[in-house]
């Protein structure tokens, strides 16, 4: 039930992310797209690694909802930034300040997560995958920071 939820939000996120990286001519503006769409990639793989494992028994039914409530807020945001930049065609300092406010709380969940959040996952093969799976879209997330900051988000 909860992968037929989050799935189709995922591949969603994927999409508009990959629309926006073609239609850019601004190199700013299609890397922050590429680096959404890492995010929304990370995300996939995020979501099928905690179900697979909840599946499995290796990951309790709370840390998975948990971990699955984490993956809509990135959701969320992913499609509100990709929202944001399809109404760009330069990354100005207005759009780049809109899509850090959006980023921000997510990118703080994300580190909390990956810094104390999975204490409840026990089997070290599957906290390791989880993690892995959760740095990967943290870098992602650093990225897009780095691209917005630079475009004068402050």
């Amino acid at each position: 039930m909860k992968r037929r939820i989050f799935q189709p939000l995922t591949g969603l996120l994927v999409i508009l992310t990959l629309l926006v990286a073609v239609s850019c001519s601004d190199a700013a503006l299609t890397k922050l797209s590429k680096a959404l769409n890492d995010v929304a990639l990370g995300l996939k793989s995020l979501q099928t690694t905690v179900i697979a494992s909840n599946q499995a028994g290796a990951i309790s039914d709370s840390d998975t909802q948990a971990i699955l409530l984490l993956c809509q807020k990135i959701d969320t945001a992913g499609q509100e930034a990709s929202k944001t930049t399809r109404a760009l065609t330069k990354l100005n300092a207005s759009g780049s300040a809109s899509i850090l406010a959006t980023l921000g709380p997510v990118v703080t969940a994300v580190n909390d997560v990956v810094n104390n959040g999975l204490v409840g996952i026990k089997d070290p093969a599957t906290k390791a995958k989880v993690t892995d799976v959760l740095v990967t879209i943290q870098t992602a997330l650093n990225s897009a920071q780095v691209i917005l900051v630079a475009t004068g988000g402050k």
